[in-house]
């Protein structure tokens, strides 16, 4: 994902403008497409290079899910994108001159997806191997992508 601008308002709090990306839910993409395991692993693969990308850059997203990963087509080749920076942390600068603090104990995320360190709400030990997390989830849910494609048949009220 391009960020096209970072800057801060004038009271200090940042914000990014990023390229605007029409995609579905890689669990849907995938799942729609009849994605096999091999291809389902290999769209992941482009995701976790994205995440190490940013963490490289010292940025923690904190709230990957399918949600916040839309697959868009670039030359008829599937391009999975990591969206939504919005409760992302900078491990190793401030993005402004007046950067944020999360509360103590706030939840930060989506609770289905997140890591234990980050359920536990303290965040002191929230980094980089939360993001990872995500990885762990989505591989498992790509090798059983007939729970997935059931489970979301099921929500849609087609499987009783």
């Amino acid at each position: 994902m391009e960020i096209l601008d970072l800057s801060p308002f004038p009271a200090g709090r940042p914000y990014f403008v990023m390229e605007l990306v029409r995609g579905v839910p890689i669990t849907e993409f995938c799942d729609d497409g009849n994605l096999s395991t091999r291809e389902r692993l290999k769209l992941l693969a482009q995701v976790c290079r994205a995440v190490q990308h940013a963490h490289q850059k010292g940025i923690i997203h904190r709230d990957i899910k399918p949600g916040n990963v839309l697959v868009t087509m670039h030359d008829d080749h599937p391009v999975p994108k990591v969206i939504d920076f919005g409760v992302a942390k900078a491990t190793n600068q401030q993005l402004t001159e007046q950067t944020l603090f999360t509360q103590f104990a706030q939840m930060i995320g989506t609770p289905l997806y997140m890591s234990p360190e980050q359920a536990q709400m303290n965040q002191i030990d929230v980094d980089t191997r939360s993001d990872v997390y995500f990885a762990r989830r989505a591989a498992l849910r790509a090798a059983n992508r007939q729970h997935s494609v059931r489970q979301r048949h099921a929500q849609r009220g087609r499987l009783r």
